[in-house]
């Protein structure tokens, strides 16, 4: 189970430290990638600590496990506990899955390191380094969480001289967890497994008794909520899988993950893979799993990137490794010139890391829904803040309390009569999201304080403050109370 010598060790940290020089400042950068990463995970994170929260539509329909949010429930109390009135919390929250994003770099090393030091040194550097690793290294996601416990687990399951039960067992219950966060990953999950223990029951038995004691975890954070254990997944199965609910956020056919990623990697993505396939001869486990994550969430017709994050992971570790094989053929080959070829490789990396960062769109991703950060903060910096009102357009319901962090009533007014209920109940709220088309619904005492969108006033977030205080407003319009109402 362990790592040869101390040299090893202090290789492996050494490259540990590499990456958490990248990946700790991510922490800090004020962006969300995607919105499952806040109301899926941080908000009901956020509401354990804080007993306010807006709720989406899946945790209303048990299809969510509880295990992210009561993991990233601690980093918050935490956050909030030595600055009540800072914003602590959120990096500290990220924190936590930057260590995760470590624990790929480090265990993905680790496997390297069983063929040698140079292929630990450079697959490492491709996992400390590489743009999509390090940009997701702070994206509290389900994705995200699941690779960093799959990594460790394949580290102990690949074909190793010491491997024990004790390996086994605590292989299995990282799977277990990592199905927990994210099951659709399951055929991914079975194919990394099937080659380490092939026929052997013994393995078998002692690898799902360790699963099942990670099911067992997601188990008391359901339970803990009130929730049915397990019955997320199959209530996430019957919503996403057989009735597709989730086409309604978009469907792509089903190349589009071998497609986005050429469009992803650009000009570097033939040598990446075929870097990749050289490195898959040492470890066929590794490819076969990236592939049959792939494979499994094709069939799925809701895509995004983030889907596959495992699956890149891997990609990039058998292509260090795969490289790691080139420059040891070219060396034997051109012994004098092992400094070039070394550079060589080292500026091949680099070029495809900062190419796949600035290309294919990808430049955007730094400053993501900044301005929808900006708008909530300043909602909660506005002197007097007692109840905000979410006006028209409909992306206008993108508010959390993660970011507002004021214990007041959210209102949502949608629907025909919206301009109508909004005005009678103007009392409740003192701040107004609207867009500027939309902002002669208000009444006069409102004033604008600063607009969050973009030059197109059809696709701006204006905020509107008026003075005074707020009297108590009809809970039907309250935020949570208006999403269920819109199954929402």
């Amino acid at each position: 189970m362990g790592i040869g010598g101390w040299s090893d060790r202090r290789l492996i940290w050494a490259i540990v430290a590499l990456a958490a020089m990248l990946r700790v400042p991510m922490a800090f950068f004020e962006m969300f990638h995607h919105a499952d990463e806040v109301w899926q995970y941080l908000e009901p994170a956020y509401g354990m600590v804080t007993g306010r929260s807006v709720v989406t539509w899946e945790y209303r329909e048990g299809m969510r496990s509880w295990l992210v949010p009561t993991m990233l429930a601690a980093p918050i109390w935490l956050g909030k506990a030595i600055a009540p009135t800072g914003h602590l919390y959120l990096p500290l929250a990220r924190l936590v899955a930057v260590a995760g994003s470590l624990a790929i770099v480090g265990f993905g090393s680790a496997i390297a390191l069983r063929i040698s030091r140079l292929h630990a040194i450079v697959a490492g550097l491709v996992l400390a380094a590489s743009f999509e690793l390090v940009y997701f290294s702070a994206r509290t996601l389900s994705e995200t969480f699941a690779a960093a416990l799959i990594f460790p687990a394949a580290w102990l399951l690949l074909p190793h001289e010491r491997r024990t039960g004790r390996d086994l067992f605590i292989a299995g219950l990282l799977l277990g967890l990592a199905e927990s966060i994210r099951f659709q990953m399951a055929p991914a999950l079975l194919l990394l497994a099937l080659p380490c223990c092939r026929l052997d029951l013994r393995a078998w038995a002692v690898l799902i008794l360790g699963g099942l004691a990670g099911l067992g975890v997601d188990s008391v954070a359901d339970a803990l909520h009130g929730a049915v254990p397990l019955g997320w997944m199959v209530r996430n199965f019957q919503l996403n899988l057989v009735e597709n609910r989730s086409a309604g956020y978009g469907v792509e056919p089903p190349l589009w993950y071998v497609a986005n990623q050429f469009r992803t990697w650009g000009w570097a993505a033939l040598p990446m893979l075929a870097l990749a396939l050289i490195g898959a001869r040492r470890q066929p486990i590794l490819l076969l799993t990236a592939v049959g994550n792939i494979a499994a969430h094709s069939l799925i017709p809701h895509k995004e990137y983030r889907f596959i994050f495992l699956s890149v992971a891997l990609l990039l570790l058998l292509a260090g490794i795969g490289t790691g094989d080139c420059i040891l053929a070219a060396r034997t080959r051109w012994p004098r010139a092992r400094t070039i070829v070394v550079a060589m490789a080292a500026l091949f990396w680099l070029g495809c890391s900062v190419a796949t960062a600035a290309g294919g769109g990808k430049a955007g991703h730094w400053s993501s829904n900044r301005r929808l950060i900006a708008l909530m903060r300043a909602a909660r910096r506005a002197p007097g803040a007692c109840g905000v009102a979410l006006h028209r357009p409909d992306d206008n319901r993108l508010f959390a309390y993660l970011y507002y962090d004021r214990p007041t009533p959210i209102f949502l007014f949608d629907g025909l009569h919206a301009t109508i209920d909004e005005r009678v109940m103007e009392p409740a709220f003192n701040i107004a999201v609207t867009s500027r088309l939309r902002s002669a619904d208000l009444s006069p005492a409102f004033h604008l304080q600063a607009c969050y969108g973009t030059s197109d006033p059809r696709d701006d977030r204006c905020l509107y403050v008026r003075p005074g205080s707020c009297a108590a407003g009809d809970p039907r319009f309250s935020i949570n109370a208006m999403l269920a109402w819109r199954n929402e």
